[in-house]
Order: C-alpha cells, then sequence, then structure tokens
C-alpha cells in the first residue's frame, strides 16, 4: 500500500532481522548441500554450497561452501573434486541434507554409502529398420 512519502513494502520489515551466520549443534531440518553453477556455457563449474532447503541455488545466501567440482574433464582426463572434509561431516551430523546429485559425489569419495545403480533392462540397442544401411524397401 502507497502512503504518504516512502513506500513501505514487506522488505522493509524484514531488513532490521538478524541472521544467523553458522550452525549450533542442533538438528537442521532445513538446510541442503546444494551443487551451485558457476562457469560459462558448456564449461560448468559447481560449488558445493550448504543453504536453506527453499533457496534457490542461485542466490547468494549461503551458509557455507564446502567445496568444487569440476565435471568436464581436465587435460589429464579426470573430473576434479575439491571437498572440505571435516566441514562437509559437521554439517551432515547437525542434519544437512545432500542433493541426490551431491549424496553421488559424497558416496564417491567414501563420505555417505554409495548409492547402488539402477538395473540396464535393454539387451541390445533399438535401432530403426527402416534407416538401418543396407536395408532397402522396394515395392
Amino acid at each position: 500500500r502507497r502512503r504518504r512519502g516512502r513506500w513501505r513494502g514487506r522488505s522493509s520489515t524484514l531488513a532490521g532481522r538478524q541472521r544467523s551466520a553458522g550452525h549450533s549443534g542442533a538438528m537442521l531440518g532445513g538446510v541442503r548441500i546444494k551443487l551451485v553453477r558457476w562457469g560459462f556455457r558448456n564449461e560448468p563449474f559447481y560449488v558445493l554450497s550448504v543453504m536453506d532447503r527453499r533457496r534457490a541455488r542461485n542466490t547468494g545466501r549461503r551458509h557455507e561452501d564446502v567445496g568444487w567440482w569440476e565435471p568436464n574433464p581436465a587435460g589429464d582426463g579426470n573430473m576434479h573434486l575439491g571437498l572440505k572434509m571435516e566441514r562437509i561431516k559437521s554439517w551432515l551430523a547437525a542434519g544437512a541434507q545432500p542433493t541426490p546429485k551431491v549424496a553421488q559425489l559424497l558416496g564417491r569419495v567414501g563420505i555417505l554409502p554409495e548409492a547402488p545403480t539402477p538395473p540396464s533392462y535393454r539387451t541390445e540397442p533399438k535401432t530403426n529398420m527402416k534407416w538401418k544401411a543396407g536395408a532397402v524397401q522396394e515395392d
């Protein structure tokens, strides 16, 4: 609602609230470890960040950055992953939940149990016979 002088919206009421800088020893139900995308087009670079569950991944409001992941193979042909192991274990002990992709990465490292791969039911590749080389249809 517009009043005389300055407009007083919802943002002015939330501006004065204090926000916690870190986590306490209590269980944190709404905190997740997410991948925040950085980098350029076709060259992604991800930062593992601890943030509230309802925050979008590209907001600047994070509790802490606990690692990074470069999915594209580097010059040596490997994907690179850097983690702050002590901080990740601390956040997991406090109740932070990883997203599925972060859980998969932490499973590869050995912090979490590695998730089982789903079974593959396809035995041979699916092919389209009319486009197969050598198959000519004549009427």
